[in-house]
């Protein structure tokens, strides 16, 4: 799903097809080491939470669409008082 550049430390999306209406929420733990992960040598965790945002991917449905009329002269301002 991701890759993360070990020298630089950017995280990369492998797939192109993350859909937020399926998982719009990702928590990875990241791991970093030093002396290339050897004895005596050093290690350190984060977190890295991924929000996916939505695109206009799906076209939309209306259920049970009514239409109805508003009469202007019934709209009340609490602001101006008309």
């Amino acid at each position: 799903m991701f890759t993360l550049d070990r020298k630089t430390g950017q995280l990369y999306v492998k797939e192109e097809n993350l859909d937020r209406e399926t998982i719009d929420f990702y928590k990875l733990v990241v791991e970093g080491t030093d002396m290339g992960g050897g004895s005596g040598g050093l290690v350190g965790t984060g977190t890295v939470e991924v929000k996916v945002l939505d695109i206009n991917d799906n076209i939309p449905t209306w259920k049970n669409l009514s239409l109805g009329r508003v009469s202007l002269s019934t709209v009340y301002s609490s602001r101006t008082g008309f």
